[in-house]
């Protein structure tokens, strides 16, 4: 908020939190306009990186119930291990399936300060979606 003094930091609240235990306190009726989410990243062995994908099997519903009507989620994932395209139709999926009321208004990478080069697949780690509760 200190960052953008035209926004009224009266009118926003900002909580650092696991995800799972954030959505653990939140009342049914609290609704919010943002939600980032960055589940836990793959580790230096890789065996979490299928448990990040997973998690947003679970997390997702929660996340959308808790989300208010025209509002964002913004979903990241930290590995090159799966593709960004790998993780876009996983979510997609997962919105199908669930038949989730949400839509996807962006697909997010890293710019100019992190090039992806060609052949070093490592280096497009990080990626982004930003989904739009349409209901």
């Amino acid at each position: 908020m200190n960052l953008n003094p035209d926004l009224d930091a009266t009118k926003h609240q900002s909580i650092c939190s696991s995800v799972e235990d954030a959505l653990k306190n939140f009342d049914k009726n609290e609704l919010f306009d943002l939600i980032i989410c960055d589940p836990p990243s793959s580790s230096s062995d890789g065996k979490k990186v299928s448990r990040s994908i997973s998690a947003y099997k679970e997390l997702l519903p929660k996340l959308s119930s808790q989300c208010g009507s025209g509002g964002h989620l913004v979903l990241f994932l930290n590995t090159h291990q799966i593709t960004r395209k790998k993780f876009i139709g996983d979510i997609e999926n997962i919105i199908k399936e669930r038949k989730l009321p949400l839509e996807i208004k962006k697909r997010l990478k890293m710019q100019e300060d992190c090039l992806s080069l060609p052949g070093f697949p490592e280096g497009d780690y990080l990626k982004g979606i930003v989904l739009k509760k349409t209901n």
